[in-house]
């Protein structure tokens, strides 16, 4: 189909109206142009996808804390005194008489240990929770050397001599 020119665009156009109206048959009226682009969607960008809110900016660090070392050389010399803070830091062994830490120590310290039936029995503690306490505890804080072994009665642990 050709392309209508703009003086055809902008000739006046001819409309009929309904006889019902009660207006002439024929009126004449200018219309508006009729051009190509008229009849297409204006130029916009395609709408996308729902985007999630740009994100927050991060929380402030941590300030340091009071009297920690400024510089290479505080800082050198802070971790020469904690070194000896460390080393001279007793262990903590006893527990109170009596209490669910000195009872499976007792266990424990036996020569053959104990087998975690008899640890649930004697703490009421679920068996997850004795494994964090022999591994976090006993291993870790105290500085034990547990041994574990297995069986048919299940496992058993103990503490061995460094």
């Amino acid at each position: 189909m050709p392309k209508p020119t703009k003086q055809a665009s902008r000739k006046a156009a001819t409309i009929e109206a309904p006889a019902s109206t009660g207006m002439n048959a024929t009126t004449n009226q200018t219309a508006a142009p009729v051009t190509p682009e008229a009849t297409t969607t204006p130029n916009a960008a395609p709408q996308g996808a729902p985007a999630a809110p740009a994100k927050a900016r991060p929380p402030r660090k941590a300030s340091a804390r009071k009297g920690a070392a400024r510089g290479q050389k505080a800082a050198r010399r802070s971790t020469t005194r904690t070194a000896v803070k460390k080393a001279a830091k007793p262990r903590q062994a006893a527990a109170r008489e009596g209490s669910k830490k000195g009872l499976i120590l007792a266990l424990l310290h036996r020569k053959n240990g104990a087998p975690m039936a008899e640890i649930v029995q004697v703490t009421g503690w679920q068996t997850h929770s004795i494994r964090g306490f022999i591994s976090g505890t006993v291993s870790k804080r105290l500085g034990f050397n547990v041994e574990s072994t297995r069986s048919e009665a299940g496992r058993n642990y103990r503490i061995t001599a460094k």
